[in-house]
């Protein structure tokens, strides 16, 4: 066994655990951060114990990984600056709830309680009351695979739960390498389930590396390495010969304003911005090439409101006649406000789409009535109101190009909604505003998951941020093209082709929900069988 350390070393070894993420990408912390953890958890002597060991890992992975958190409260940081430190730590306090629950529901199923003295038995609770972990190489390894097991259940409980919140889950650590492939089967959750596993064989080899025969405990680390390293190459760059011929080639111009977001909806300033995006939009192609069939603008790239856009939108169709263009603004609905994407051809909108995912605390409040009347308000409100939800996803039909499901800034993190359309969009169009979340950590975990939705469903992304990182990817998750943060300027490339669509597509989450739903069935059994005995 590894020497007890004080229990706030799980706080670190989460932070190390966050290191495998964007904007890291240091995928030996996982295993390193991981084991150090696994191995403090062995010398917990009560539910109370573990939980506080498992919200402490949990605590110190969110913050790091969230830290980009406080900047939407920096905008205007004389309004909302106060909120930044409380929000850093509420959410990660929260989300680090399920963490604690995964590592309470894999000490208990494996630990035995320890018979409590008959004159103090009656003063502890079954909070409180001691219990052990059995040591030594079987009963390490039921330890390891119930915690696998039942911290990957709970990132799935967290990817749902209260309109959910999937950021940051630990498969994405994988972005760009071969086992990022998994996920076209898998999906995030199980290459998640995959990567703890992983870490706890490594963890079971080295807490047992003096019981076990010197070989095969180096084996087993060696393996885990070789299997690791080999998952870490990374993806083969796309083929100059994939998609359309050149003839049949569809060229797209990702559009990029850059327009910060402390500036962005001055009254003094917003024309500048849209202009520039106009000008961004006719500007000649880039070599001397052809001009797009396609142009995307932004999250609210038009600064007007859509029943009175006719004026911007005449100015756009003017500037890019026969051009379809796919862009952001907000739009009215009686006393109703929506976050909407607009696709504009031959001169008027030919269809639109409501975001029907909006961010907590951000487009809308929970309890907001009463929030209100503390004065307190989302950061992106309007008028003092939130936004609505729109109807559910759906494609539009963009030109002769085909059908696109548009995905608006914060949808693009949800697995489940990429996709979920009745008919297969021929593309994704992400259109956000990353000017919201800061220049580092923020917007780069944005553009993984961007890229996983690509991968998970064998469908292209064209994604056009504000401030960056606007970015085609294609239909196996690689970035194609891109231009990065706070950069003025556009992307003109062609449209990647779409795959087939991958086993995630047809099945979503639910083969990976039954395995976990299967654990937790077969260890409820045998804790009860083994409480009956005693």
């Amino acid at each position: 066994m590894i020497p007890k350390l004080p229990v706030w070393v799980s706080a670190i070894a989460g932070a190390i655990v966050a290191l495998a993420g964007a904007p890291f990408g240091i995928i030996a912390a996982a295993f390193a951060g991981g084991v150090l953890h696994l191995s403090q958890s062995f010398h917990d002597r009560s539910i109370r114990a573990a939980s506080l060991r498992g919200w402490l890992f949990g605590f110190g992975y969110f913050a790091v990984t969230l830290h980009w958190i406080v900047e939407p409260f920096l905008v205007d940081a004389a309004r909302h600056g106060w909120m930044a430190p409380f929000a850093l730590l509420f959410l990660c306090g929260g989300l680090s709830v399920f963490w604690g629950l995964a590592q309470v529901v894999a000490f208990f199923a494996t630990s035995e309680t320890v018979p409590a003295d008959s004159s103090t038995f009656h003063f502890k609770t079954i909070w409180k009351r001691e219990r052990t972990l059995v040591l030594g190489p079987r009963a390490h390894a039921h330890f390891l695979m119930n915690w696998a097991f039942a911290l990957g259940g709970v990132e799935v409980l967290r990817s749902f739960a209260f309109t959910g919140f999937p950021w940051g889950l630990l498969g994405y650590i994988w972005v760009d390498t071969q086992a990022s492939m998994l996920a076209t089967v898998l999906g995030p959750h199980g290459l998640g389930l995959l990567s703890l596993l992983a870490i706890c064989i490594f963890a079971w080899a080295v807490l047992n590396r003096h019981v076990l025969p010197y070989r095969m405990g180096w084996g087993v680390m060696i393996g885990v390495l070789i299997v690791v390293f080999a998952g870490m190459q990374p993806m083969p760059p796309t083929p100059a010969n994939v998609g359309p011929t050149e003839t049949k080639q569809t060229l797209v111009r990702i559009v990029q304003p850059n327009a910060p977001q402390s500036e962005k909806w001055l009254p003094e300033k917003a024309r500048d911005f849209f202009d520039r995006s106009v000008a961004l939009s006719e500007a000649a192609p880039e070599n001397g090439g052809r001009r797009p069939d396609l142009i995307v603008w932004p999250e609210t790239s038009i600064p007007v409101w859509l029943d009175e856009a006719d004026v911007a939108i005449g100015m756009i169709s003017r500037a890019l006649p026969q051009t379809p263009v796919i862009a952001g603004l907000q739009r009215a609905e009686h006393l109703r406000f929506f976050n909407t994407a607009v696709v504009i051809d031959d001169g008027h909108v030919t269809d639109f789409y409501d975001k029907a995912q909006l961010v907590p605390f951000g487009e809308y409040l929970p309890f907001g009535g009463l929030l209100s009347k503390l004065g307190i308000y989302g950061l992106a409100a309007n008028e003092g109101g939130g936004f609505s939800r729109g109807i559910g996803m759906r494609t539009l039909q963009v030109g002769e190009l085909g059908r696109a499901q548009i995905l608006i800034c914060y949808e693009g993190i949800f697995p489940h909604l990429a996709g979920a359309t009745k008919e297969r969009p021929v593309f994704f169009a992400l259109i956000t505003n990353d000017g919201w979340f800061g220049n580092w950590a923020g917007p780069r975990q944005h553009l993984v998951q961007a890229q996983f939705r690509s991968l998970e469903q064998g469908i292209p992304m064209l994604r056009s941020a504000n401030t960056g990182i606007s970015a085609i990817i294609d239909a196996r998750g690689r970035v194609t093209a891109q231009l990065g943060m706070n950069q003025t300027g556009f992307i003109d490339a062609a449209m990647p082709a779409a795959g087939k669509a991958t086993l995630y597509a047809r099945t979503r989450d639910w083969p990976i929900i039954g395995v976990f739903m299967l654990w937790l069935i077969g260890t409820s059994v045998l804790v009860w069988r083994r409480s009956s005995l005693t």
